[in-house]
């Protein structure tokens, strides 16, 4: 099959060309980019694999039209992919390729990257960028909804001195980012509490105080 035209290269916008390789997979014919080249010279042949990521599949000879048409969409996919990788989970900052000792990296210079190793893609670092992110913001929500929920576990046993203001911080008209300012020294209140647990003498009252 003859070159095709996968599309602009994400980088400088040139036209970016790729051959094209062809044999059988299981019952499909499978078609796949291998050596994709910017006009420009832009390093596109590192940005995917052309056997995981620019690669079809057909029960029969679809023709080069619609093989060039897929392997194209397969293409703007890599591209988007790229253009628009996951924030930094902690300070909301775009994240960039960064050169750290002779290894190339993605993520955020100021609070953590994931490195390639052998054969790693573009898009294979992207990807795992956006994995790590997403996890991290998963865990903040978490922490997040911890903490309001210890705030309302804990009210009862607070000392009298914080209760205006633990209503406060858990009325309806406060935000749950206000809690913000207490896990220190809740988890200290409740690290004390655990370990006198652990050495037999317990720290709850005998009856738990109505705190609706």
């Amino acid at each position: 099959m003859n070159d095709i035209t996968l599309g602009k290269c994400p980088f400088c916008g040139g036209k970016v060309v790729s051959a094209v390789e062809s044999g059988r997979e299981d019952a499909l014919v499978a078609y796949w980019c291998v050596r994709p080249v910017c006009e420009n010279g832009c390093p596109v042949g590192r940005m995917a694999d052309g056997w995981d990521d620019l690669h079809v599949g057909y029960g029969g000879d679809p023709g080069p039209d619609v093989v060039g048409t897929d392997l194209a969409a397969k293409w703007a996919g890599v591209c988007e992919t790229l253009a628009h990788p996951r924030p930094c989970p902690r300070c909301g900052g775009r994240p960039a390729f960064v050169a750290a000792n002779a290894v190339l990296c993605f993520g955020c210079p100021d609070d953590g990257l994931v490195k390639s190793e052998a054969d790693t893609t573009l898009l294979g670092l992207v990807v795992r960028w956006n994995g790590e992110a997403a996890a991290a913001e998963s865990a903040g929500r978490r922490q997040a909804e911890l903490e309001v929920e210890c705030a309302i576990l804990n009210r009862a046993y607070w000392p009298d001195r914080f209760k205006n203001e633990w209503d406060q911080r858990l009325s309806p008209n406060s935000s749950e980012a206000s809690l913000s300012s207490f896990p220190r020294a809740l988890s200290s209140m409740t690290a004390n509490r655990s370990c006198r647990n652990r050495s037999g003498s317990s720290t709850l009252p005998s009856t738990v105080p109505n705190v609706g």
